[in-house]
């Protein structure tokens, strides 16, 4: 298993994001959790929320998308904005958001995604 999450840590929803899903009952198996905050490979492959030592699992972003459409019905996505000048986060084609970066825009479209189901 591939053990320097550093190189990998853009690819999973950071902890505060991962706490709001942990609440909404997402408990999909992760390759890394959460621990005080940070953030680990499970080195025994996968984990759920009921797993020992876990604050909440890491999910990666692909996961999240795919939860929220699958579960919730609702469709999340971010693309860049015409004029290139930033990022657009979309919930069910409608824009809610706009930022400078992509992950910064899917960020701010997940949580808004977890209000509407709050």
């Amino acid at each position: 298993i591939f053990k320097d999450i550093n190189n990998m840590k853009h690819l999973f929803v950071s902890y505060e994001i991962a706490r709001e899903l942990k609440e909404l009952g997402f408990d999909d198996k992760c390759l890394s959790y959460y621990l005080l905050g940070d953030l680990f490979i499970d080195e025994r492959g996968s984990r759920n929320q009921n797993s020992i030592g876990v604050d909440c699992l890491a999910p990666l972003y692909q996961q999240v998308v795919d939860w929220f459409r699958e579960e919730h019905n609702i469709e999340i996505y971010v693309k860049q904005s015409y004029k290139k000048d930033g990022v657009h986060g979309y919930i069910n084609d409608s824009a809610v958001c706009f930022w400078l970066t992509y992950y910064e825009a899917l960020d701010a479209v997940i949580l808004e995604a977890i209000k509407l189901i709050r």
